[in-house]
């Protein structure tokens, strides 16, 4: 057996996930051994509160009996030929939350940590969340960026301007690297440990993750006591292990393709890197989840996948994909009103204009009413952390803003409007914004 970096493994690797139901969320974390589990308290108010009064009437809850993986899963490869000790994981459902108000939790004798639900669905409601992909691990040597960009998420967490994280694919880049999954874990607990992480699958966690087929993805992000179902209806869908998709059912199979509303938004998550083609089980359920979505509770409908319908020169061959996708997803995007979709895997940062059939729509941002479908705005945000591509000065005329740089999508949804912003790693300043209104008109972009 090979060996990959040394496994430095910190714990306990937190993150808080979304459930179907508003008022609670998962705890997910990480321990070294399957013994006795941490208490998990937890509480509405400030954290200040929890540690001045240690009489405080808390809520204790009980982990789930822990789970873990092992080379012997894998399907192949480096991932499989590499010795890693085993990670075991844990998840504690916290329910009875508020949505929208300030609790925090404490995990066995650790600190108590800060957190907020996001709001539940609702027209009337405001999120705000920040979209970003392929970061890998800080301090990695292909992921020069990474550190600057989980600093920057962490700092809008702590000043509690962020709602929840979306991370588009291409996560660890562990690539049969078990160790590498701890380490980026590690990294982003201090954002992801305070507000909820929904992730895509990139293809360096499925075709390209050298064996991996999407086990560390779903053990630790997918449901916790459904994942190794999920891996079974998306292998065979596409990836390495090679099932019969004609034998699946077309239902969700998360962290694959699922799907989740929060405040005025309907989120919607596929995978580029299985089969989405019409007839394709993932297709099937894309459009029973896009074309159900009840616009008068959540006005605004966004898509995430890890690779792009529309790509920035001058990469080729992304653009050929990009192809494939169009005529797979376009037309039922077209069909369900999909506003926004969300992607990386080139890395660089580009934003469309509001395209169908690689047309711009004649009316700009703006949306006054029955009209033919305007198409998304489709935004690349390849930009979490690995190494930039560079992008063309010449862009087809689709293109509305391409730079090569680190940062993540600041995007703030309203009852009436959704405002999108660029946010430098660097600087902290947003340098491209766009914001859609409903029925006022076209819209405003600026640089």
């Amino acid at each position: 057996a090979s060996r990959a970096r040394p496994l430095i493994r910190t714990f306990p690797q937190a993150h808080l996930q979304l459930t179907a139901d508003p008022a609670a969320l998962l705890l997910r974390w990480t321990a070294s051994s399957p013994g006795c589990a941490p208490v998990v308290e937890y509480g509405e108010g400030d954290v200040a509160l929890y540690v001045a009064a240690a009489r405080r009437p808390t809520v204790a809850a009980t982990p789930y009996a822990a789970t873990s993986y092992t080379a012997a899963d894998m399907c192949g490869g480096r991932a499989r030929d590499t010795e890693f000790g085993r990670v075991w994981l844990y998840a504690a459902r916290l329910e009875w939350l508020t949505p929208g108000a300030l609790h925090w939790y404490a995990l066995g004798r650790r600190d108590a940590v800060p957190f907020t639900p996001p709001p539940a669905p609702s027209p009337h409601a405001t999120l705000t969340f920040a979209a970003y992909g392929d970061a890998g691990e800080p301090g990695h040597p292909k992921c020069p960026g990474a550190a600057a960009v989980a600093d920057a998420l962490a700092s809008a967490v702590a000043s509690r301007s962020l709602d929840l994280l979306l991370h588009v694919g291409d996560i660890a880049y562990a690539d049969g690297d078990a160790g590498a999954w701890d380490r980026y874990a590690a990294a982003a607990e201090a954002a992801a440990g305070s507000v909820p992480l929904a992730v895509a699958v990139g293809n360096h966690e499925a075709a390209d993750s050298r064996g991996e087929c999407g086990v560390p993805l779903a053990a630790r992000y997918g449901d916790v006591g459904g994942w190794r179902a999920a891996l079974e209806a998306a292998a065979g869908d596409g990836t390495e292990k090679g099932i019969d998709a004609a034998t699946l059912d077309t239902a969700a199979a998360p962290p694959f393709w699922y799907s989740f509303d929060a405040g005025p938004v309907a989120f919607t998550i596929l995978s580029s890197e299985h089969a989405v083609h019409p007839g394709s089980p993932q297709h099937a359920w894309a459009a029973a989840r896009l074309l159900s979505v009840d616009r008068r509770v959540t006005p605004w409908s966004i898509l995430a996948l890890h690779r792009p319908l529309y790509v920035p020169f001058p990469h080729k061959a992304n653009r050929e994909f990009g192809r494939v996708l169009r005529a797979a997803l376009e037309p039922l995007l077209l069909a369900a009103g999909v506003d926004v979709v969300l992607a990386g895997h080139v890395h660089a940062y580009a934003r469309s204009c509001p395209v169908a059939a690689k047309v711009c729509a004649p009316d700009g941002y703006g949306d006054d009413g029955p009209a033919p479908p305007r198409g998304p705005i489709h935004f690349t945000l390849g930009t979490g952390g690995r190494r930039l591509s560079g992008v063309s000065t010449n862009q087809p005329h689709w293109v509305d803003a391409a730079l090569s740089e680190w940062g993540h999508l600041r995007v703030v949804a309203g009852p009436g409007s959704l405002r999108a912003e660029f946010v430098s790693a660097a600087t902290g300043d947003a340098v491209d914004a766009v914001e859609i209104r409903r029925g006022a008109g076209a819209a405003t972009a600026a640089a």
